[in-house]
């Protein structure tokens, strides 16, 4: 077999397992959801801040406590990737990332009511203080972000000149 061949075989091998643990996490979701333990879920992104397009997907996050079964057994997993725009963060994990000011969790956090999926009543407490989640830690995060977002659209932009220039 040859090298890009064998790289082609690692690639299908590696799609194929992440394909069977998105379903897998799909399965987790829906049993979450079925038995209560979901205590926050909404639609984020352009669809919460009316930028959408005709195009665009629906982004969701939820938020979850996970059974003291898996939590003291093996069963423990912070979070659970639906697939790149359905993402959901164990508790404890949701508060380490708010702790830090991750930005996407202050979107999810900030989440406009009609967007709302999910909400259970002792969230409230959350969001009942959300502005305190709003510090100097932030800043880089943010930063840090921007920055992602700008090299992302920077190799769009490229990517777009270069089918261009192919025609």
């Amino acid at each position: 077999m040859s090298e890009i061949e064998l790289i082609k075989q690692d690639l299908d091998e590696l799609a194929q397992k992440q394909e069977e643990e998105q379903l897998r996490n799909l399965e987790r979701y829906h049993w979450l959801k079925e038995n209560g333990y979901i205590v926050f879920e909404s639609i984020i992104g352009s669809q919460a801040h009316g930028t959408n397009t005709a195009t665009s997907d629906i982004d969701k996050a939820f938020l979850y406590i996970l059974p003291e079964d898996d939590i003291l057994g093996m069963g423990y997993k912070e979070q659970l990737k639906i697939h790149k725009d359905f993402m959901g963060y164990e508790i404890k994990r949701f508060l380490e990332l708010l702790k830090k000011g991750n930005p996407t969790i202050l979107e999810l956090l900030n989440s406009p009511e009609d967007c709302l999926l999910v909400k259970h009543p002792e969230f409230d407490i959350i969001l009942k203080h959300k502005e305190k989640f709003i510090t100097k830690a932030c800043e880089n995060a943010f930063y840090g972000y921007a920055k992602q977002q700008r090299v992302k659209a920077e190799g769009l932009e490229k990517l777009k000149n270069w089918e261009v220039s192919r025609v």
